[in-house]
């Protein structure tokens, strides 16, 4: 099978597996231009990374592979706040937020990493074929939709009652233990 096809094969099933799973979660919830929510934001991830994807591939350059990850799960929680408009949950609005706190410490820590290193070795071959390159960039958009899935099925369902509940609060301190527990791990690998 030629490159193409086999790059293509994986970024049509990537596609098919996001926009899927998108309409299974959000069926009957809120919708952006007739799509179920999580369905556009799947559509979104994809976009994000297909538009960057096409100056890293003429540049042959990982630079702002994870850069791009990191704006892709902003843009998805975006899309949940203006789709939620000022309806927006507290328990939604926390989600969102908390999302877009890792993504924004996740964010920084590999462009510094980046900057230092100068490359990523994961990318070396990969980055001489604009079509085996597009595969990692098309499987981003789908890890950062599959992940988003909770928080898109809680907005495009109504985002939950109206207060947070004592499962939320308990929620938040789980989170906070990841997030101290993935910080501590990054700075002792960057060590």
């Amino acid at each position: 099978m030629q490159e193409w096809a086999r790059a293509s094969l994986v970024v049509i099933l990537v596609v098919v597996l996001s926009v899927g799973l998108g309409f299974a979660v959000g069926a009957g919830g809120l919708s952006v231009v007739g799509l179920p929510l999580p369905a556009a934001a799947a559509a979104v991830a994809l976009a994000v990374n297909l538009v960057a994807w096409i100056p890293a591939a003429m540049l042959r350059s990982e630079r702002f592979y994870d850069l791009t990850g990191s704006l892709t799960y902003l843009a998805l929680m975006g899309l949940c706040v203006g789709a939620a408009g000022g309806a927006i949950t507290p328990r939604a609005a926390l989600a969102c937020g908390l999302v877009g706190v890792w993504a924004i410490r996740l964010g920084l820590f590999l462009v510094l990493r980046i900057r230092r290193d100068g490359k990523d070795g994961r990318f070396d071959d990969l980055k001489t074929s604009a079509a085996r390159f597009l595969v990692p960039w098309s499987l981003q958009a789908l890890w950062a939709s599959v992940c988003s899935l909770p928080v898109l099925a809680l907005v495009a369902q109504g985002g939950g009652p109206g207060v947070l509940l004592p499962t939320d609060v308990l929620g938040f301190g789980l989170w906070l233990v990841g997030f101290s527990i993935e910080v501590a791990a990054d700075q002792q690998k960057a060590a």
